[in-house]
């Protein structure tokens, strides 16, 4: 599953289905939202880190 980048909001789309079709589905639904979000954190915190290491 690769991630769709939306260039107008610099944001990724993941579409629910095909990441349910990655044989992740036995998770529920709102477990595999919260996982995504985690992630979403994730980067963000890698962005604000390097721009912090770049002043």
């Amino acid at each position: 599953m690769t991630p769709i980048r939306n260039k107008t909001e610099d944001c990724i789309i993941i579409d629910a289905e095909d990441y349910k079709a990655t044989g992740y589905s036995d998770v529920p639904m709102f477990v595999q939202h919260i996982e995504v979000m985690m992630e979403e954190i994730d980067r963000i915190d890698e962005k604000i880190e390097m721009k912090d290491a770049e002043d």
